[in-house]
């Protein structure tokens, strides 16, 4: 799976996934939000992207930046069924993605949550019911079509996921507060690109 980033207009971001030789094919083939993040960390990227298009994904996973061994060795781990070999791969020490503050994912109708206490709350809304982002102090309103990637409740989760990854630079997060729980194998992911759960 061959993975791009690109901005859109007003402020639009696209993660677009090309299949390559040993893909499946998404039905949609490109991830939009409303907002345009300006520092995502390419581990967080990676991660993202990953959540974003996995039940596709099979060989090499070919990022616009490379990742660390760690993040790549655990996205191997974990999609081990059938051999996703995410890369570039860069072997050059350097430290984690900065974060200190918590965020709150909030999907469906779960639009009314309250901010934890010293951080934010990010409401995902549909892209086919609202469109341009709003940002406030606490709160972030983001249209997207996830939706269009999330046919089960796992999957809802792992595009919710994604959406954190690419906001937390943004948004200087280190801690994600969810609506449900997180398998351990996830939680062990977002471990590997900085970021924790509540």
């Amino acid at each position: 799976m061959l993975i791009s980033v690109e901005e859109g207009v007003l402020d639009e971001y696209l993660v677009v996934a090309t299949p390559q030789e040993y893909d499946g094919s998404p039905g949609v083939n490109t991830f939009r939000m409303d907002y345009a993040p300006r520092s995502v960390h390419p581990d967080r990227l990676a991660l993202a992207a990953y959540l974003l298009f996995r039940p596709w994904a099979s060989g090499p996973l070919q990022l616009p930046s490379p990742v660390s061994p760690a993040l790549a060795e655990a996205i191997a781990a974990l999609h081990a069924v059938c051999s996703v070999q995410p890369g570039p791969v860069d072997l050059t020490p350097r430290t984690g993605p900065p974060g200190r503050r918590p965020l709150r994912l909030a999907w469906r109708t779960d639009h009314s949550s309250e901010p934890p206490p010293g951080g934010m709350t990010v409401n995902l809304l549909r892209s086919d019911e609202a469109s341009g982002a709003l940002r406030t102090a606490q709160s972030v309103w983001l249209p997207s079509n996830a939706f269009m990637l999330a046919e089960t409740e796992a999957r809802e989760l792992d595009v919710a996921l994604a959406i954190g990854c690419l906001l937390a630079g943004d948004l200087d997060v280190r801690e994600l507060h969810l609506p449900v729980a997180v398998p351990e194998p996830l939680s062990r992911l977002l471990h590997r690109a900085g970021l924790s759960l509540a």
